[in-house]
């Protein structure tokens, strides 16, 4: 299971889990992020919306372009 554990100060710890032949790795990234409004700022320039925020879930939408193909990506989150 992939984490995403934010703390105050703009700090994000994101802890991701791979999976491939029979062999799990696991990479732990400190991001900084920024919220202004309903928009979070990862590394000063990926930007996701916030459209959903409870006391247990976060919902982020973000598009991203490839030619002219545009996709819209929706990530749910859970506080564990």
């Amino acid at each position: 299971m992939d984490t995403r554990e934010f703390k105050s100060g703009g700090e994000l710890i994101v802890d991701s889990h791979f999976e491939i032949a029979d062999t799990c790795d696991n990479t732990i990234r400190t991001i900084e992020w920024a919220l202004s409004e309903n928009v979070v700022t990862f590394n000063g320039s990926d930007k996701e919306t916030v459209i959903e925020l409870t006391s247990t879930t976060i919902k982020f939408q973000y598009t991203e372009k490839d030619g002219d193909d545009e996709f819209t990506y929706v990530e749910t989150y859970k506080k564990l």
